[in-house]
């Protein structure tokens, strides 16, 4: 555990699992560009977090960030390794058809993975993904989720991972990553993406132009 400034970095532990859920939701469906654009609910976008919190928490690999004065979670970077055992396959996939309206946000990360994965033999262990990351507007510019980064990025090489990859879906978010040393990998165009024949994301700003698979070599 690390405070500095007021704000506690930490390891997502079952204490904190449902404020930390909470975050994420609110977090997600208020400002993050593709849940946005789907016009996702609170309620839509539960138990798609509560299940990838569950899982950071028997994982051990999640940082969260909290005001110390508060204990309030204000921040998170949920995280995994890359290669998931079958059970939690089975239950993601079950859970992509259960939630109708989340189905074209998981189906950008899937295919972005897939391209990554093409022609690589990835072990589990190997490759560290950050799957969520976020932070409460009112706590902005105060650079928390950098510091978030570089613990999380630690506690990754410390378990012997090669490297990290994220994907990003903000131009603002894309720029930090790049600043934190990660590159490019693949991309998906959002004017250009369809699912189920319709361009589900071509109403984003004109901003936020892809959503790009980053990764980092440790």
């Amino acid at each position: 555990m690390l405070e500095k400034d007021g704000i506690i970095y930490e390891l997502l532990q079952e204490k904190d699992l449902e404020k930390t859920i909470a975050c994420v939701t609110d977090v997600f469906t208020s400002r993050e560009p593709l849940t946005t654009a789907l016009e996702l609910t609170q309620d839509e976008f539960y138990p798609f977090a509560k299940m990838f919190c569950d899982k950071a928490v028997e994982d051990q690999l999640s940082y969260i960030t909290k005001d110390a004065a508060t204990d309030e979670v204000i921040g998170f970077l949920i995280a995994e390794d890359l290669i998931q055992e079958p059970d939690f396959q089975e239950s993601y996939h079950r859970l992509f058809q259960e939630l109708v309206k989340i189905q074209p946000l998981i189906d950008v990360v899937d295919k972005l993975e897939e391209k990554y994965l093409e022609n690589k033999k990835i072990t589990k262990g190997e490759v560290f993904h950050m799957f969520l990351g976020g932070i409460q507007q009112s706590y902005e510019h105060r650079g928390i989720p950098e510091i978030a980064l570089e613990e999380l990025l630690e506690s990754a090489q410390k378990r012997n991972y090669r490297a990290a990859i994220i994907e990003v879906s903000g131009l603002h978010s894309q720029r930090n990553m790049l600043q934190a040393g990660f590159q490019e990998k693949c991309s998906i165009d959002y004017q250009d993406y369809t699912y189920e024949g319709k361009r589900v994301f071509a109403g984003l700003p004109k901003i936020n132009k892809r959503c790009i698979l980053m990764e980092k070599i440790f």
